[in-house]
């Protein structure tokens, strides 16, 4: 499984016969797309083993740099590919 954070701005649709990718984009204090929520995200710890992070920190507030990033820790399994795209 892989999970996708996107800024507002992209089109989550590129793609969208990949059953196995969770796509979220930034919405206020959360993230819509496949689903819809905030953080924790709705996975259970080391399900994904990749992990993007597409301009996601660039538009949220640095204070919720960490939060996020520790979230996407939790959900990689071991070994697992974590991008960040800045």
């Amino acid at each position: 499984m892989a999970l996708w954070l996107a800024p507002p701005a992209v089109d989550l649709l590129q793609g969208e016969g990949d059953a196995l990718t969770l796509r979220l984009r930034c919405h206020g204090a959360g993230f819509n797309g496949t689903v819809r929520c905030g953080l924790p995200l709705p996975l259970a710890s080391e399900t994904c083993a990749v992990v993007i992070v597409q301009h996601v920190l660039d538009t949220e507030p640095t204070d919720a740099a960490v939060p996020l990033l520790e979230e996407c820790a939790r959900v990689l399994v071991p070994g697992g590919w974590l991008w960040l795209f800045a």
